[in-house]
């Protein structure tokens, strides 16, 4: 029996770029998605459990100028360097690298002090980067969660490409850690979201009054998402 694997290309060539193609398939999906990942550089195709191979094919060839757009207007690249400038929830720091073997990061008047041996910088900002904002998750979330009446067990950081937030019937709240690089009114909001899930796990009316209740303002983060939210991504990445 031919497989998925054995049809799709391991590559798309577009706009004179070789980019990875990732296809699955997926037992809820009911139609064919294509997205274009710009933190990993890659294109990943969703399909449904029983449909053709070459229809695949051919929808990915429909949509390949489509593709070259989101690849185009994708935000660029931003590895961390030492003397670059780095939003860390809503206040621009500075980003050094101290060159010794070992030490604690510390964020000191708006500097970022990274020791560390260079080839070691960029995993260590980003370790301290994820702690960092989990620890300022923590404390919404501890807030939030009683003037609703619900409980959680855990909060996580990820690296999603796909969601801000998640919500797991048992109780665990799960964010990007790339919350780091936006304001805090939006992590407020991001945390809000995914503590009324704890009360409604879905999106209804019930579950908006529940964010409003803990976020009057949600409506402005979620409109600085919709406009900013892709460049969150670039920070750390690798041209």
């Amino acid at each position: 029996m031919v497989t998925l694997a054995q049809i799709m290309p391991e590559y798309l060539v577009l706009g004179g770029i070789r980019i990875t193609l990732k296809v699955s398939r997926h037992h809820n999906a009911r139609r064919m998605t294509l997205r274009y990942d710009a933190q990993r550089h890659l294109i990943r195709l969703t399909m449904p459990p029983r449909a053709p191979a070459k229809l695949g094919l051919k929808f990915i060839d429909e949509k390949r100028e489509w593709l070259t757009h989101q690849m185009e207007k994708a935000p660029q690249p931003t590895p961390f360097e030492d003397g670059m400038e780095l939003p860390i929830l809503g206040k621009t720091c500075t980003l050094r690298h101290v060159d010794v073997p070992r030490g604690r990061v510390e964020l000191k008047g708006g500097v970022l002090y990274v020791p560390c041996l260079p080839e070691h910088f960029s995993r260590r900002t980003t370790e301290w980067l994820k702690h960092h904002v989990r620890d300022a998750l923590v404390a919404e979330v501890s807030e939030m969660a009683p003037k609703l009446g619900v409980k959680f067990k855990q909060v996580r950081v990820r690296d999603t490409s796909s969601r801000w937030g998640s919500c797991s019937a048992s109780g665990n709240l799960s964010f990007s850690w790339r919350l780091v690089f936006a304001p805090r009114h939006v992590l407020h909001y991001l945390a809000a979201h995914e503590v009324a899930h704890l009360k409604e796990m879905n999106h209804s009316q019930a579950f908006w009054d529940a964010v409003a209740k803990i976020d009057p303002q949600h409506e402005k983060a979620r409109a600085w998402l919709s406009h900013y939210g892709s460049e969150l991504h670039r920070y750390g990445a690798e041209r």
